[in-house]
């Protein structure tokens, strides 16, 4: 099955990046399909590794592409930069090691980059109880400053992120 659903122009064309869960191998993988008029077209698996694969956030940084999918069972969480847009990514760094986050997402306000992700603190496996703040002055970093009143959000019913959008630059 298809899941997580993240959309990204480039160059006048629309992607669709998604969790491609593969039931034969227990884990998901991340597919891209191009958006052509109200069609989908499968243009196949571009990003792969031994753990599982969910939640592509994909998102533009000055002239780069980068995702952040899904890499809890890493316990971690991995950026990635398309190397060859839409097919071709290479891993780029850990951003934050011996966390088992779910659903990350970035953005960047006057100069500084948020990291929102979501993880259980208690230990008891709710990943959708806690959403968590971190800043950083670069995006490329290992230097991710954890928000004070972490968790933001405590409250099975909301914290759990499900990706940020735009609407008319806002």
């Amino acid at each position: 099955f298809l899941a997580d659903p993240f959309l990204i122009e480039y160059s006048g064309e629309v992607f669709c990046f998604v969790e491609d869960y593969f039931k034969d191998e227990h884990k998901g993988k991340i597919s891209v399909l191009k958006v052509v008029g109200q069609e989908l077209q499968m243009l196949g698996v571009v990003l792969e590794e031994d753990f599982h694969l969910s939640f592509p956030f994909v998102f533009k940084c000055g002239e780069d592409i980068y995702m952040i999918p899904e890499t809890s069972r890493a316990n971690a969480i991995r950026i990635y930069r398309a190397s060859v847009f839409p097919l071709q990514w290479e891993f780029v760094m850990t951003l934050i090691d011996g966390l088992g986050a779910v659903d990350t997402t970035v953005f960047e306000v006057r100069g500084k980059w948020f990291l929102l992700t979501s993880f259980c603190s208690a230990g008891i496996g709710d990943k959708s109880s806690e959403l968590h703040l971190y800043s950083s002055e670069n995006l490329l970093s290992k230097d991710w400053t954890p928000a004070a009143n972490n968790p933001v959000i405590f409250d099975s019913r909301k914290a759990r992120s499900g990706g940020l959008f735009q609407l008319e630059g806002k």
